[in-house]
């Protein structure tokens, strides 16, 4: 039986598909469903980190616009979930590296599933460094979903 499920997006298409499947799931299996995004931590150059230390400054302009990103991305999805009749939906946003975010708080969370889509919006750095669905899907405590 599933009890809480959570449904890792970054906005892409195969999240869009992913939130779909995970829209079913919850509602055929009365769950909760989590909705996480997580926003990456960028590569700030230091000459900027010293400027805004020295300033007072707590938020860089990149990390205000990926989370104004990362804000409508979980409206939309929350959105699309509730207009399907899902009750039991709950929004996360998370900071930090992607998978290792998604991993840790799944097994903090005891979620019984995890469901993400195949390929985000990491393009040819994803390609090369492995996918975030694939480094989930290994090293998860739970089952994961991957859908394409």
């Amino acid at each position: 039986m599933l009890g809480k499920i959570l449904l890792a997006t970054d906005g892409s298409a195969n999240s869009r598909k992913a939130l779909e499947f995970a829209v079913e799931m919850a509602l055929r299996y009365e769950a909760q469903l989590y909705v996480l995004h997580v926003i990456s931590s960028m590569q700030i150059p230091i000459e900027i980190l010293e400027y805004a230390s020295a300033e007072d400054i707590e938020d860089s302009a990149a990390s205000v616009y990926l989370e104004r990103i990362g804000k409508k991305i979980i409206r939309q999805s929350e959105k699309e979930c509730k207009a399907t009749g899902c009750e039991y939906v709950h929004t996360v946003i998370l900071r930090g590296d992607p998978a290792d975010t998604i991993i840790e708080f799944a097994k903090e969370e005891s979620f019984d599933v995890i469901i993400l889509g195949s390929r985000g919006f990491r393009g040819i750095k994803g390609k090369l460094l492995g996918s975030v669905s694939r480094k989930v899907s290994h090293a998860a405590d739970c089952t994961c979903i991957i859908v394409k």
